[in-house]
């Protein structure tokens, strides 16, 4: 039978909007209950690839892991200072989370400035803490390379916006 907005169809039984209704509440249960067990801490090394098994030791002091990587460590995030000597990290770090670092240049003050998708995309990374300072410009969207000049750092990339000013691409950030 034809109807004038599209074909009829037959509603589903009761019994099924029931089974359907029981499936999507117990799919969003187990997604926030696997969300929320999802926390990273800190103080846990990482891998730099996969991880395929693992075993406790009898006396559970020693945690053995196996998987496609090559390197354990410290998480550092996107970003780290390295010591150009010594190849260890250099001073405080803190954590560059949140995204890709594209480009990094000193500031001439013993600190860095990184630009990527970390960070709202671009920030001053502080010479003692390693934390990131202050300054905070807010591109719209990710800065790919970075130069510094005597008094401002020339941001390039994707962005059209340096806060709520209308640019093209790249500007120079006082």
């Amino acid at each position: 039978m034809r109807q004038r907005y599209g074909w009829l169809m037959p509603l589903p039984s009761m019994r099924a909007l029931c089974w359907m209704l029981a499936i999507g509440v117990a799919w969003s249960l187990v997604a926030a209950v696997s969300a929320s067990a999802q926390e990273a801490r800190d103080d846990f090394w990482v891998t730099d690839g996969k991880v395929y098994a693992a075993a406790l030791s009898p006396s559970s002091d020693v945690l053995y892991i196996g998987g496609d990587f090559t390197r354990v460590g410290p998480a550092t995030g996107s970003g780290v200072a390295i010591d150009a000597t010594t190849g260890l990290p250099s001073g405080s770090i803190a954590k560059v989370a949140g995204g890709n670092v594209n480009a990094v240049v000193p500031d001439g003050q013993g600190g860095w400035f990184i630009g990527g998708r970390a960070r709202n995309c671009i920030a001053q990374m502080d010479a003692v803490t390693g934390a990131a300072t202050v300054f905070d410009p807010r591109p719209n969207t990710v800065v790919r390379a970075l130069a510094l000049s005597d008094s401002a750092v020339y941001a390039g990339g994707g962005f059209m916006f340096m806060g709520s000013e209308w640019l093209v691409k790249t500007v120079a950030v006082v």
